[in-house]
């Protein structure tokens, strides 16, 4: 189908960001304009899951566009889709920048 490709860098969502490894790898990423990659858990109640084998394959690598402090202290994050990938394996190092 054509466009289908393409279709991913245009959309713009909003994400509540729960956890604190989450907060902080946004904001970095928003303030060193670093693309994250984002991709869904297989079981939501796990706190750290593996990278092999608690995440679902395939996700969408993103640019975040704004991080918000909301006055409830939850924090969202506004993201903007460049495109999709697929997980190969583990890498190596820390994934989030010091």
């Amino acid at each position: 189908m054509p466009g289908i490709k393409d279709s991913f860098r245009k959309i713009e969502g909003c994400f509540s960001l729960i956890r604190e490894n989450s907060r902080k790898t946004a904001e970095i990423a928003s303030k060193h304009q670093i693309p994250i990659g984002i991709v869904c858990q297989l079981d939501a109640d796990e706190e750290n899951p593996s990278i092999t084998t608690g995440l679902y394959k395939y996700g969408v690598f993103a640019d975040v566009l704004k991080v918000f402090n909301l006055p409830d202290g939850t924090h969202t994050a506004i993201v903007r889709a460049r495109g999709k990938f697929k997980i190969l394996g583990k890498g190596e190092g820390n994934t989030i920048p010091q």
